[in-house]
């Protein structure tokens, strides 16, 4: 379930491979992980998992597998914890298209 409040922007370099997102607007909850996914035309890939703080803010920075390929979509859930496995276990919170220069 979409969170209305929540926000981000999700950046990537491919020169080296590393992603970055900020986001408002989350829910804190200390006893919860969000993760970012990447949707691509052949999946889901896990990217990281990350905390917001007591505003509701979060950033992540970490790498995006080399193999990826052609990304549709970012989303972020929100995970009972850091275990990333091979898709969301819990809710999607934030989803939004990926920009279509990069194939």
């Amino acid at each position: 379930r979409l969170a209305a409040d929540a926000r981000g922007r999700v950046f990537w370099d491919w020169d080296t491979w590393y992603c970055y997102m900020h986001a408002i607007g989350l829910a804190h909850d200390p006893q919860k992980t969000y993760a970012i996914w990447l949707f691509t035309e052949d999946g889901v890939i896990g990217v990281g998992t990350f905390h917001a703080d007591a505003t509701g803010e979060a950033t992540f920075l970490g790498p995006v597998p080399h193999d990826v390929g052609h990304v549709l979509r970012a989303g972020v859930s929100i995970e009972p914890d850091e275990d990333l496995g091979s898709q969301p276990r819990g809710d999607i919170v934030m989803l939004g298209e990926a920009n279509p220069e990069r194939s």
